[in-house]
């Protein structure tokens, strides 16, 4: 993935020149704000501009979890991730945080590691969620007809295709495509290829999750491994019923995650398509299908 633009708003000056040669470093374009007016200000004259966003919470002049709100409540804002730092993380401030929409919590003092590892992933969902909606705008609306059927993948371009047409048969389709992605992008990694979450954590930190990915889909015992999706809407409910071939995995262990306590690169997705795109998530006793839920009305 390509490198983004970083906004850093923190009012203590040491604390953004300490970010600011991190970035400078690992080669991402930055920008400074001082407080949240001044934050506000340069995304709304340069919306289009930034990937992610590192944000102080504890500030004087206007406190990063306002700034936050303002952020996801405009359009042209809201997809960019906020990485939001304070010295002191309660769990309950925590929790607030993630359900206004910040991508993630980071205590002071951190190492620098952490932070381009956190920064890194939060850059890639930014690109390609961005490519998702792109697509998706350009793609016809008459799916929003389609009422049920039924289809086969097995790999990660297949995944976020068939999540595009899938979207756009629902109300919200932004709304819904990350989603999606999220639970497909699973069972093909943790499902069908066999990735655990500690080796997709060290495969993420030496950049190599992608490399591993291609190089499984080739082997023998996986060539004929698909993940198999049913899709029905009524007028009520839209269904996704997604079936790997893996032996499944704790599954209760991420749906019902305490986001407060992800500390890792990954790990929250399953948790996150349910707190915002869908109305329902149920996996089976194994864990390697899993029904996803829409309510209409």
């Amino acid at each position: 993935m390509k490198k983004g633009s970083v906004l850093i708003v923190d009012d203590e000056e040491i604390n953004r020149m300490l970010l600011q040669e991190y970035l400078k470093t690992a080669g991402y374009d930055h920008a400074q704000a001082a407080n949240g007016t001044e934050a506000l200000a340069i995304l709304r004259r340069e919306p289009r501009r930034f990937s992610a966003i590192l944000l102080d919470r504890m500030m004087p002049d206007m406190d990063g979890l306002t700034v936050l709100k303002e952020i996801k409540q405009s359009d042209e804002l809201k997809d960019i991730p906020v990485i939001m730092q304070t010295a002191k993380a309660m769990k309950e401030e925590i929790r607030e945080g993630l359900e206004c929409g910040s991508y993630y919590y980071l205590t002071k003092p951190f190492d620098k590691k952490t932070l381009l590892t956190i920064l890194q992933a939060a850059n890639d969902q930014f690109f390609t969620h961005g490519s998702l909606i792109a697509e998706l705008e350009e793609t016809s609306n008459s799916l929003s007809l389609m009422k049920e059927g039924a289809f086969e993948l097995s790999s990660l371009d297949e995944a976020r295709n068939l999540s595009k047409l899938l979207a756009l048969s629902c109300p919200e389709p932004s709304k819904i495509v990350t989603g999606l992605s999220e639970l497909l992008i699973n069972a093909i990694e943790h499902g069908n290829l066999a990735i655990s979450f500690d080796e997709k954590t060290e495969l993420i930190k030496t950049d190599r999750l992608y490399e591993e990915i291609s190089r499984r889909l080739l082997l023998d015992e996986n060539k004929d491994k698909r993940v198999m999706v049913e899709f029905k809407k009524s007028n009520n409910e839209i269904h996704f019923d997604i079936t790997d071939c893996g032996a499944g995995f704790d599954h209760e262990k991420f749906v019902n995650i305490d986001l407060s306590e992800v500390l890792g690169s990954h790990g929250r997705g399953i948790a996150m398509a349910k707190l915002l795109s869908f109305s329902e998530i149920t996996y089976s006793a194994t864990g390697n299908q899993v029904k996803a839920c829409v309510k209409l009305q």
